[in-house]
């Protein structure tokens, strides 16, 4: 589970809540979108991402990691 923070054609930029290894092959589920609808209601999108790297960060008090992530393809 995480939040994405930014995006470009060749990958983005998320705060996941577990930490996972640069190398790691992820199957990315998007749901929901910016506008606060619910999953049910929002946007879904699936693809493969790489994980470029990863370090531990703290928002709002609680622990996550910052995480780079570079799209393989999409769906």
């Amino acid at each position: 589970d995480g939040n994405i923070k930014n995006c470009c054609p060749a990958g983005f930029y998320a705060e996941l809540k577990d930490y996972v290894s640069a190398g790691t092959i992820l199957v990315v589920q998007i749901t929901g979108n910016s506008l606060g609808y619910s999953a049910d209601e929002g946007v879904r999108s699936m693809s493969l991402a790489e994980v470029r790297w990863s370090k531990p960060m703290s928002v709002e008090g609680e622990a996550c990691y910052a995480t780079g992530l570079r799209y393989l393809n999409a769906y």
